[in-house]
């Protein structure tokens, strides 16, 4: 067998018998083969151009309301129960702006965003220490970490709208 024939031909015996293990021994294999990742949820709260930041013992500088999703927690929930947790206000997400992936710190955060007509009273609970509504200009760079930073500057600062997918040609040119 030539070499690509006998990789294909391993590949597919591979396969055949990984579809016939049980399904927490290919569970298993998967989770113990494949990278583990943190799923959170953010909310970018935007008003009159300024956006919610808060102070947490647990991060460092401010960062943005959000968390990690509970076991079996859709992001959409789990964004909702963050900021009510540790802003007191009760959110509609919508639906996502952006999904940013960490690789280095193996998280991913899925990203919403709220814009409000009026600034609301935020109520801080136990998490979270102190609020700031800062406009992106004003911030420093040490004030908030990397991911805040980066967050903010694709959601607020260049305006991300989310990019069509399309069919790409077969011969690696655009359509």
């Amino acid at each position: 067998m030539a070499g690509t024939g006998r990789r294909r031909w391993l590949h597919d015996v591979a396969l055949r018998v990984f579809r016939g293990l049980p399904g927490p021994m290919k569970r298993g294999l998967v989770a113990g083969a494949t990278p583990n990742y943190t799923l959170g949820a953010v909310c970018v709260l935007v008003h009159d151009e300024h956006v919610l930041l808060l102070g947490q013992p647990h991060r460092p500088g401010l960062s943005l309301p959000g968390g990690l999703l509970d076991r079996g927690e859709t992001p959409e929930a789990a964004v909702a129960r963050e900021v009510a947790e540790e802003t007191g206000l009760r959110v509609d997400a919508g639906d996502p702006v952006m999904v940013a992936v960490h690789p280095d710190g193996h998280a991913v955060d899925v990203v919403y965003q709220v814009r409000l007509r009026e600034r609301p009273e935020v109520r801080l609970d136990s998490e979270a220490r102190t609020a700031a509504w800062r406009h992106p200009s004003e911030i420093d760079k040490g004030e908030v970490d990397a991911t805040t930073r980066r967050i903010l500057r694709v959601c607020v600062i260049e305006g991300h709208q989310p990019r069509a997918g399309a069919v790409l040609p077969a011969d690696g040119g655009h359509p």
